[in-house]
């Protein structure tokens, strides 16, 4: 494990100048890059006598599930007809449970990775994840529709462990993923049916918030919000989460002018790593002594070093994967079922449709389009995701997605949807599917037909 480490500090230092590449791209090393750095942490823990108790580290269930399915599509390519889809509820997009997010993300690489095999003989099939919680547990669920196993071998599995249907395996990966979640309170069970495939799932405790945890967004008692990060989408993202604040978007430290800025009536969300400058969001923070006004949001929330730093700050921290979805107070604004109304109600003044439409046959969209105007009701109708305009729509437009776009799962787009806040989401399709089948934030599965007029938020 220290073997590893020394190649890990160029690589950390090479990855850190990847300015001019993708940030799709850059992402997937720097991920990549953490997940060794995190294995050879994890080793340095169990062979090293005098190593730090890691009792302490927590996981975020949405970080380490969205990063195991980009690596999994990366796996299999962009031709392959394998479809991998995580569900995850909004109100679960911050739940933590009590182990390492190397460990877990192992676990969970290890599974996905059998399901992908299983799947290799099937011109097509689906890996999904499923997350759901119960009181103090949270459970992942992940299933494929892969060959399964016979009762004999299911047995063999669930008793003594062992691998089935691959040449170099050796089951290794399941055994060691049982003892970890069983110190931790938690379990995993295998179901298999031949030919049908195969559920394994994952329970665990849910964890104490770490203290530099930002759970919600406290901004009510200011004038000025700034934000700096060297990414305009998510200037655009703030933007859209703050809408009818007074924002303040910069991408560089050196035009933070603090005497521009007071304290007293300014709250500050720095990104943590600025392209392009060795000055950090959090050396701001520091330096200024900004301390509970401020947030650092960033992906670098796992690393033990930025974690203390920021507590050592009085600062809290935000995951930036949390952006679209932390619960944001502003100030003289009313809430719902505890959901502050900021978002719904600044961007229902700006909606100009009734209602949006999802679907890839120019038929029903037109049809669509006619039974709204007959009705009085503006309709938004497109073809696939990327051409819904977000400005024609407010969190609470009901959008109605067809099942299949184009080979694309709905069920996919409408998590990207929900995680993006959107409340009222259906699924129209011709197929037969049941509300068993989908997750918990579809409101209802309706036919093609054009919906009834009372669902409908005038």
């Amino acid at each position: 494990a220290h073997d590893i480490r020394t190649p890990l500090v160029v690589l950390k230092s090479v990855t850190s100048n990847l300015q001019a590449l993708d940030p799709k791209q850059r992402k997937k090393i720097t991920t990549a890059v953490s997940r060794i750095e995190g294995t050879a942490n994890d080793l340095i823990t169990r062979f090293s006598q005098d190593s730090l108790d890691d009792g302490d580290q927590v996981a975020f269930v949405t970080a380490v599930t969205q990063a195991m399915v980009a690596e999994a599509e990366d796996l299999i390519g962009e031709k392959s007809a394998i479809e991998v889809q995580s569900m995850i509820p909004r109100a679960l997009s911050g739940a933590v449970v009590p182990i390492a997010a190397a460990k877990l993300s192992r676990i969970l690489s290890n599974i996905i990775n059998n399901s992908i095999h299983a799947l290799k003989s099937s011109p097509s099939g689906f890996i999904q994840i499923f997350v759901s919680a119960r009181s103090d547990r949270i459970t992942l669920s992940i299933t494929d529709n892969g060959k399964g196993m016979t009762p004999e071998v299911l047995k063999k599995v669930r008793t003594v462990g062992g691998s089935y249907g691959k040449p170099d395996g050796s089951g290794m990966g399941l055994q060691d993923a049982k003892t970890t979640l069983a110190q931790i309170g938690g379990s995993l069970t295998i179901d298999s049916t031949p030919e049908d495939g195969t559920t394994v799932t994952l329970e665990m405790p849910i964890a104490e918030a770490p203290k530099w945890f930002a759970q919600r967004l406290d901004l009510s008692d200011a004038e000025t919000i700034v934000v700096l990060d060297d990414d305009p989408s998510i200037h655009l993202l703030w933007r859209e989460r703050l809408s009818g604040r007074n924002v303040i978007c910069l991408n560089d430290p050196e035009q933070f002018d603090f005497r521009r800025f007071p304290i007293e009536k300014t709250r500050y969300i720095f990104d943590y790593e600025i392209s392009g400058s060795p000055v950090t969001g959090l050396d701001l923070i520091t330096s200024h002594s900004l301390g509970i006004r401020a947030v650092l949001v960033t992906s670098h929330f796992n690393d033990p070093k930025i974690q203390r730093a920021v507590e050592n700050t009085g600062a809290l921290m935000l995951p930036k994967f949390l952006i679209p979805t932390v619960e944001i107070s502003n100030a003289d604004l009313e809430t719902k079922d505890g959901i502050k109304q900021v978002d719904t109600d600044a961007r229902q003044e700006k909606r100009t449709c009734h209602l949006a439409l999802i679907d890839d046959d120019p038929m029903i969209r037109e049809h669509w389009e006619d039974k709204a105007k007959e009705c009085g009701l503006a309709i938004h109708a497109v073809g696939e995701l990327s051409s819904l305009d977000a400005s024609k729509i407010c969190l609470v437009t009901p959008i109605y997605i067809d099942l299949n776009l184009n080979g694309v799962s709905g069920l996919t787009v409408a998590q990207k949807l929900h995680d993006r806040g959107y409340e009222q989401i259906f699924l129209s399709t011709g197929s037969a599917i049941t509300k068993s089948q989908v997750p918990p934030f579809i409101r209802k599965i309706i036919s093609k037909d054009f919906p009834a007029v009372y669902e409908i938020q005038v």
